[in-house]
């Protein structure tokens, strides 16, 4: 009885490791299965990333055409602005030469400037009646006081605000463009 008892726990044992054989293999099975999945699913992941990267690369380009296109209008606005600066320079050289009768008065730089910035100047009235011009004035300015002075008179002294020299020459006619002191 031994020796049946002794075999059949020889065979118990045999079967045992039989069982542990199996449930190894079905383990290192599973965890191979799992490995192919995680790989298979590494590869997905690759190829979404590679869609990715390839999507954010033809964002770019797409950036980039557009950036173009703005550096390209921002050129071209640049070039017409300077056109328009350049004609505008070339109507303020025209404009500096002011007509009186017969005779044409070239005006600097800094005196144009200095009649476009103040609004207390009166270029139209050139060539105009000097009293008619001193009462135009005095009547848009109630505080000016205007005096019309022949040209070559030193000029008085008047200590008043605001006062407005109007230049005239031997005819009466405004010489030069009133402006207040």
């Amino acid at each position: 009885m031994k020796d049946e008892e002794g075999e059949e726990e020889k065979e118990k044992e045999e079967k045992e490791k039989e069982e542990v054989k199996k449930e190894k293999k079905g383990k290192e099975e599973a965890e191979e299965k799992k490995k192919k999945e995680e790989k298979e699913k590494d590869k997905l992941g690759e190829t979404e990333q590679e869609a990715k990267i390839e999507e954010m690369k033809e964002e770019e380009k797409k950036l980039e055409k557009e950036r173009k296109e703005e550096t390209e209008k921002e050129k071209i606005a640049e070039k017409e602005a300077e056109s328009e600066k350049e004609e505008e320079t070339e109507e303020k050289k025209e404009s500096k030469k002011v007509e009186k009768g017969k005779k044409i008065e070239e005006i600097s730089d800094a005196e144009t400037e200095k009649l476009e910035l103040s609004k207390n100047s009166w270029p139209e009235l050139l060539g105009a009646n000097g009293k008619a011009a001193a009462a135009l004035i005095e009547k848009e300015n109630k505080y000016v006081h205007a005096i019309v002075l022949k040209e070559g008179t030193p000029v008085p002294r008047d200590f008043r605000c605001d006062r407005v020299w109007v230049w005239v020459n031997e005819c009466g006619v405004v010489v030069r463009v009133p402006i207040i002191t």
